[in-house]
């Protein structure tokens, strides 16, 4: 392998490298939007799902539970 071939497959990695940094960073910024949008208007959801479903009291568990009362998550699988 002569010396350019060896830059051009440093110049790949590095390219590599790069992408993989702008899409953990792209990731961040969304993940730190999800949590803002979800702190101011995570509230207001759960209660306007309440109301679309006639509930008088709800909380975020009522409407991700499935309702038996067991408390437990349904199964996403």
């Amino acid at each position: 392998m002569n010396d350019e071939d060896r830059a051009a497959l440093l110049a790949d990695h590095q390219a590599i490298i790069d992408a993989e940094e702008a899409v953990q960073a792209a990731l961040v910024a969304r993940n730190t939007r999800m949590r803002r949008y979800k702190a101011e208007y995570g509230r207001g959801i759960v209660a306007e799902m309440a109301g679309l479903l006639g509930m008088n009291r709800v909380s975020v568990s009522d409407l991700v539970n499935d309702g038996a009362g067991t408390g437990r998550r349904r199964s996403t699988r």
